[in-house]
């Protein structure tokens, strides 16, 4: 099944870009909102009190392919676990509504490359 997942969506961005806007949301929730469109990639935290938003706009991320806009909710917790030990310069989101997020990165200076999924929230 996981071979068969097809996400029309996909954007290459510095990954510290990514790393500050969900740890920036880290105290304001539990779920973060990534919504990719074509004009860039925003990541949304509302809380109660407080809410952050980072918008990374096509002209700033390395690449954008986005065939029609996508928005899902992910947990905040398992978003650091994924984003807090990557070493890699640049980062691949590939996203769809309501699909799971998948982020891709080299290590080891481009000799490997990992895949990571990551199952959205759905209310």
């Amino acid at each position: 099944m996981i071979k068969n997942l097809e996400l029309p969506n996909r954007a290459v961005m510095e990954t510290k870009e990514l790393r500050a806007g969900i740890r920036a949301g880290e105290n304001v929730t539990d779920n973060m909102v990534i919504q990719l469109s074509p004009e860039g990639l925003r990541l949304v935290a509302k809380g109660e009190e407080d809410k952050t938003e980072l918008f990374l706009p096509k002209e700033i991320l390395k690449e954008l392919e986005c065939k029609s806009e996508a928005k899902s909710t992910y947990p905040m917790d398992y978003l650091l676990a994924v984003t807090k030990p990557i070493s890699s310069e640049n980062i691949t989101v590939n996203l769809d509504t309501d699909r799971p997020i998948k982020m891709e990165f080299d290590i080891c200076d481009g000799k490997g490359k990992v895949n990571y999924l990551l199952a959205p929230r759905i209310e």
